[in-house]
C-alpha cells in the first residue's frame, strides 16, 4: 500500500531501462502508486566511498578508473589515485561517466518519467560541481524538445512541473498549488524563449547559466528579471507536510 518512487531511472536501470519502464507501467496498471524520474546527462555522481564501489564496479558500469572524475578538480583518476583518494577522502565526490545516450534519451522522452535535476549544494565556485542542478531543465527544453524534436514542448514541461507536483500532493497538500498555472495556484513561474532556451553548463565548466530565460517569479515576486538576478530578494518558503 505504500507509494514507491524510483530515482534516476536511466542511471539505475542502464541497459535494462525499457524493461524497467515496462514493469513500472504494469505495476501502475495493477494499482501501485509508483513514479520515477531521470536527469538528462550521461554520467552519475556519488561519494567515492559509496557501497557500489565496494563491489565489482568496473564490471557493473563497464568503465575503468579513467572514466571516473574527481569532482572538485575535474581530475581523471588512475588506479593509484583512486585507491589513495578512497582511503584519504572517503567523503569526496566522484563523477563516473558510464551512462549511454540511448538510456538517457529513452527516459527523457518518456511522458511518464519526471525530469529531476539531482543538483547537489554548491558551496563555492572554486570547486567544480556537476551541471545537473544548473542546466537540466534548459537541456531538456532546448536540446531534446527543440533541437532534436524527440519530445514536444508541453510534454517536456509537464515532466518538470505538474508530474512532480502530483507525485507529492498526497504527502504534502501544498503541492496542489504547484506545477500549474491556475487561479489560486502559487505564482511560481519561469518565463523563457522556447527558440533560445539552451543549457550552457558542462562537466568541465559547470557554472554557466542557461540562455533564453527572461524572468523567474517565486510566489508572485520577481527573483530574476529581464535576464538579471535581483539582490536581497528571497520570497521562497519551505514546504512542510
Amino acid at each position: 500500500g505504500a507509494p514507491v518512487h524510483i530515482c534516476h531511472l536511466q542511471a539505475s536501470a542502464m541497459g535494462a531501462i525499457e524493461e524497467f519502464l515496462g514493469l513500472i507501467r504494469k505495476a501502475r496498471e495493477d494499482g501501485v502508486a509508483i513514479t520515477t524520474e531521470s536527469f538528462p546527462y550521461n554520467a552519475g555522481s556519488t561519494s567515492i566511498s559509496a557501497a557500489v564501489f565496494g563491489r565489482n564496479w568496473q564490471e557493473i558500469f563497464a568503465i575503468t578508473y579513467e572514466d571516473v572524475e574527481w569532482l572538485a578538480t575535474g581530475e581523471r583518476l588512475t588506479e593509484e589515485t583512486w585507491n589513495e583518494y578512497r582511503e584519504k577522502y572517503p567523503g569526496g565526490t566522484v563523477v563516473h561517466h558510464y551512462n549511454r545516450e540511448e538510456w538517457t534519451r529513452i527516459a527523457t522522452e518518456a511522458a511518464d518519467v519526471i525530469v529531476a535535476a539531482d543538483g547537489g549544494p554548491i558551496i563555492t565556485t572554486e570547486q567544480k560541481s556537476t551541471p545537473f542542478g544548473i542546466g537540466t531543465f534548459s537541456r531538456v527544453l532546448g536540446h531534446y524538445a527543440r533541437d532534436e524534436g524527440t519530445i514536444d514542448l508541453m510534454t517536456a514541461l509537464s515532466k518538470m512541473t505538474i508530474l512532480p507536483a502530483r507525485m507529492l500532493e498526497s504527502y504534502a497538500p501544498a503541492f496542489t498549488k504547484k506545477g500549474r498555472v491556475a487561479v489560486g495556484a502559487d505564482a511560481d513561474l519561469t518565463i523563457f524563449d522556447a527558440r533560445e532556451i539552451r543549457d550552457n553548463a558542462t562537466f568541465d565548466d559547470p557554472y554557466q547559466p542557461s540562455t533564453g530565460i527572461a524572468h523567474v517569479i517565486v510566489g508572485g515576486v520577481f527573483v530574476f528579471r529581464d535576464g538579471d538576478l535581483l539582490e536581497d530578494v528571497y520570497p521562497g518558503q519551505r514546504i512542510l507536510r
